[in-house]
């Protein structure tokens, strides 16, 4: 197998030494599984061949960007992983319609600075921007700290080209979400057209402390009705305490207009990376477990006291209703417990991060009849990041 996998991207661009596939077997989530072998693919004919290699041979192929998921959506299952971070090019700028064509592999942080050269932006930033690839992004509809103003990445996808699980070549202009979101289940994402839009105006920002969960939500209302907001973020008591700051809920809004108290940049951005250290600040004192529920604002109060009943810390996009608690990694239990107050809430298990190998369980019926259709038509031998969604 080695062999015929290194006629067809080269010897470089092959492994399965023992460090490799240890490194491969997990990823953010801290879940881990097995690695047959690690390819690093240049472009989509070589893909193709590996995808009809695989077909031939009943093979489990796990498309991975960065590794930074958080939901364990390409662990893999005795599999071969296709590692895209060699595919990292910045293809094309149209003027016409600013948009801008990229490889899989390309990092966020560099889609954003290319965006600037043209006096552009892309406005979908989650905290791992430094980090995270765009395959990953779209694969798994990513959000990011402006969300609330932005949306998901699948906002932002114009065209893409996907090569499915039999090794057929698609440019998709319309039914992006046959692709968007799925995880890699449908088919292998190998270039993205997205849409750049106007750079923010200068923006100001509002740090409120809120004693309880009640004069939380009320705030929450309060400023959700400002039309200049742009990001609403919060971090919970629990939290807070633990990253050495207030015993309070930390609410940080940020508008596109004066009506924030902070107006200097760097003042700005010193709040911001607050928000944004909170995961690794709380990783370090053991609590590196993050799930991504989305509760609609009617229910949000109860679903706050319970964390707070239980002393899990969280923070997260509030103004989209996607909280992060933070659990240990004995903490199953009580993770179980916080899924089924969620069903009970009639809120969303995942709100960005995907279900992967952690939530899979939770999908509805009704989603797992679609996922069911476009498997059949895309992927009928489920060589595609096998025994994820379905």
């Amino acid at each position: 197998m080695i062999e015929h996998l290194k006629v067809i991207v080269g010897e470089g661009n092959v492994s399965c030494l023992e460090n490799d596939k240890i490194t491969y077997a997990t990823d953010a989530s801290q879940l881990e599984g097995s690695t047959v072998a690690v390819v690093w693919p240049q472009n989509p004919e070589q893909i193709r061949q590996i995808l009809t290699y695989a077909n031939r041979l009943n093979m489990n192929i796990v498309p991975r960007g960065a590794g930074s998921g958080l939901a364990g959506a390409v662990v893999p299952n005795n599999s071969l992983v296709l590692d895209f971070s060699r595919m990292n090019k910045i293809l094309k700028f149209h003027p016409e319609d600013n948009t801008l064509e990229v490889e899989p592999g390309v990092v966020v942080d560099d889609i954003i600075h290319e965006a600037e050269k043209y006096e552009l932006f892309f406005p979908v930033s989650p905290s791992s921007h430094t980090i995270c690839q765009i395959g990953g992004m779209i694969a798994t509809n990513a959000a990011g700290n402006r969300a609330i103003t932005f949306g998901s990445t699948e906002k932002w996808v114009q065209e893409l080209d996907v090569l499915d699980g039999t090794g057929k070549f698609f440019t998709m202009k319309h039914n992006l979400n046959e692709f968007i979101g799925k995880e890699g289940t449908t088919g292998i994402i190998v270039r993205a057209r997205l849409k750049l839009t106007k750079p923010l105006k200068r923006t100001t920002a509002s740090l409120s402390m809120m004693p309880d969960e009640p004069s939380l939500i009320k705030k929450i209302k309060e400023l959700t009705q400002n039309e200049h907001l742009i990001a609403l973020e919060f971090i919970n008591k629990k939290a807070s305490v633990l990253m050495g700051r207030e015993d309070a809920y930390l609410l940080f809004a940020e508008f596109e207009s004066l009506d924030g108290e902070m107006v200097e940049t760097e003042e700005i951005d010193k709040v911001w990376q607050v928000r944004e250290n909170a995961y690794p600040s709380l990783a370090s004192q053991g609590y590196s477990i993050i799930e991504d529920p989305k509760i609609s604002l009617e229910h949000l109060e109860e679903f706050l006291k319970w964390l707070s009943e239980k002393n899990i810390p969280a923070f997260g996009h509030i103004g989209i209703g996607i909280v992060h608690p933070i659990f240990k990694i004995d903490d199953e239990a009580l993770i179980k417990d916080m899924h089924e107050l969620v069903k009970k809430l009639h809120g969303a298990v995942t709100g960005e991060h995907g279900y992967g190998m952690r939530k899979g369980i939770f999908i509805n019926d009704a989603y797992k009849y679609e996922l069911k259709l476009l498997k059949q038509r895309y992927d009928p031998n489920d060589i595609l990041n096998r025994g994820k969604l379905v």
